[in-house]
């Protein structure tokens, strides 16, 4: 996995509630058709480091960020962190867009949300 691929997956969601903000005010089914095509998204560059992290590797980024302290910002992603991305995007990632895809709106869509959120 390149290492870039580490800063888009942070990146992402940033950029799509971005997108989001300049959404009608009454475009709850897009708004949610976007998080979930920002969460597919997420689970594609999650699973994109899957063969890095099977071989036993850590996919890092490193950048220099205050060099005359000696300060870096790291981004790694281990085996337990590439676990739990990938529960957490695919967590958000699938009921959104099958909502979406059924056809679901109005207080229905959110049940899903509640579910999630263990409400």
């Amino acid at each position: 996995m390149p290492d870039a691929l580490l800063l888009l997956l942070i990146g992402l969601p940033f950029a799509g509630s971005l997108a989001a903000a300049f959404l009608p005010l009454h475009a709850r089914d897009a708004a949610a058709l976007l998080a979930g095509i920002i969460a597919l998204a997420g689970l594609a560059l999650v699973w994109a480091a899957y063969p890095t992290i099977a071989a036993g590797g850590i996919a890092r980024h490193e950048t220099e960020w205050m060099p005359s302290l000696g300060l870096n910002f790291v981004l790694r992603m281990d085996g337990f962190a590439w676990l739990f991305a990938g529960l957490v995007t695919s967590a958000w990632s699938g009921p959104h867009l099958l909502y979406q895809l059924a056809g679901v709106s109005g207080r229905h869509g959110g049940l899903c949300d509640g579910a999630l959120l263990g409400t």
